[in-house]
């Protein structure tokens, strides 16, 4: 296992104990409400119950293997606040609120705006240390241009 792997399979393992106990129970699920969901090709029929050749124009322009889902997730219950397939999720909901890109032996961990878990700079830094054996660097991606906001 590369370190790259290493770190994703600690950091999965970091989020499954401190970050979804908070998910499950005190967030306000901006993440399931994201109005688009890029989604593989198992996903989309998982997921969405669609064929490829069904969902065609809504692929993603630089990688036509993934597709672009549109609108709330089917998925995610309103009244319960819970994903009925929590389990067998899409990849990028397993990954939200992380965004992670390694370059050589350094990596970046953007943390997108909407995870109300990092609001605080504080709980930034403490991802950061956690993870400091693997040279990663954590920050917020915006989700908007800053001269929109």
């Amino acid at each position: 296992m590369n370190k790259e792997e290493e770190f994703l399979k600690a950091l999965e393992e970091w989020k499954d104990k401190t970050l979804s106990p908070y998910c499950l129970d005190e967030c306000t699920k901006f993440c399931c409400n994201l109005e688009s969901i890029p989604l593989i090709e198992e996903e989309l029929i998982r997921v969405l119950g669609k064929e490829p050749e069904d969902f065609s124009s809504h692929q993603h322009p630089d990688n036509p293997e993934i597709f672009i889902f549109k609108g709330i997730c089917p998925q995610y219950e309103k009244e319960t606040r819970q994903c009925q397939i929590r389990d067998e999720r899409p990849k990028a909901c397993r990954n939200y609120p992380f965004v992670v890109q390694f370059f050589g032996d350094l990596g970046l961990v953007g943390v997108t705006e909407g995870c109300q878990y990092f609001n605080s700079f504080e709980r930034l830094k403490q991802l950061e240390e956690q993870f400091a054996q693997y040279s990663v660097t954590v920050s917020r991606i915006f989700e908007k241009p800053l001269r929109n906001r």
